[in-house]
């Protein structure tokens, strides 16, 4: 039977994390939801502690490892709702937080796929900068208006399921903003500067980790910077495409033919090189 939101979490070894999720679910004051965890490949209790949670429409679903993206993909096609909501295990909601979303949601017009909100390191410090309260794309928030920091986002799951994240065989990361800058070509965000999830953010050493990540997974990531040409050219841009290419092997005449903007991406073929060689000498002292 279809709910009004689901919620869903995907999840990895992190069963300690999940009691806490599961608490603020238990508090919210709208009760009409799914709670949908994707457990990507857990070897620790996950599975028997999520047994013994109560009270709450849990679908538990375990799958093979492969990274939150196919487990992102996952619950897409499973949900069954009218929202969506991509709550992640060390993150958790506010006791009012689903039912201030409800009330949103259906103010949002046809182009909206759905309202964008602060998240906080408590319900008084939010993350970043706050929104920008216009009719404007996910993209526009970012790029054109330089807000910063993590954002919550609830959609509109029949809009939602025409969207997916591309996975790569051997990868096991795809940013986020792949699939919100494919959403940001046709669709517009309702915007509210109120904080409703709580986040576990941690700062340090994340720009290394993070960056460690995106090296990684360079085919995934290539395709981004590729995707975003499609709403922005850029020099930086077309560097980091190619950077990306090049770590994931690729030939510089595929670079130029597989490019959403050729130009760019020849103008940008010395910094990008340079990038390229940069990441290379530090790895090779690795």
């Amino acid at each position: 039977m279809e709910t009004t939101f689901t919620i869903f979490t995907p999840t990895y070894n992190r069963a300690e994390k999940l009691k806490r999720v599961y608490n603020s679910l238990l508090k919210q004051t709208f009760k009409d939801f799914c709670w949908l965890i994707i457990d990507d490949g857990s070897s620790d209790n996950t599975k028997e502690v999520v047994k013994n949670f109560k009270n709450l429409n849990i679908r538990y679903v375990y799958v093979k490892n492969g990274g939150k993206q196919r487990a992102y993909n996952k619950a897409i096609e499973l949900g069954n709702s009218k929202y969506f909501i991509c709550l992640d295990s060390d993150d958790y909601f506010l006791e009012y937080s689903l039912e201030k979303i409800a009330e949103y949601m259906k103010k949002t017009s046809s182009k909206q796929i759905g309202v964008g909100y602060l998240s906080g390191y408590d319900d008084k410090k939010y993350i970043g900068t706050k929104l920008i309260e216009k009719d404007i794309s996910m993209f526009d928030q970012y790029n054109k208006y330089k807000v910063k920091g993590d954002k919550g986002l609830c959609f509109k799951l029949d809009l939602l399921k025409k969207y997916r994240f591309k996975v790569f065989e051997g990868e096991k990361f795809t940013t986020e903003a792949y699939l919100y800058n494919q959403i940001s070509r046709t669709y517009t965000f309702l915007w509210v500067n109120e904080i409703y999830e709580i986040k576990e953010y941690l700062e340090n050493g994340l720009t290394a980790k993070y960056d460690k990540l995106l090296c990684t997974n360079p085919k995934g990531q290539a395709l981004y910077y590729n995707q975003m040409f499609l709403l922005k050219k850029d020099i930086i841009i077309a560097s980091r495409y190619i950077k990306f290419c090049l770590i994931a092997k690729k030939k510089i005449k595929d670079i130029i033919k597989e490019s959403n903007s050729k130009v760019f991406t020849i103008f940008a073929l010395p910094l990008a090189m340079y990038m390229y060689l940069k990441w290379r000498i530090k790895n090779e002292k690795k």
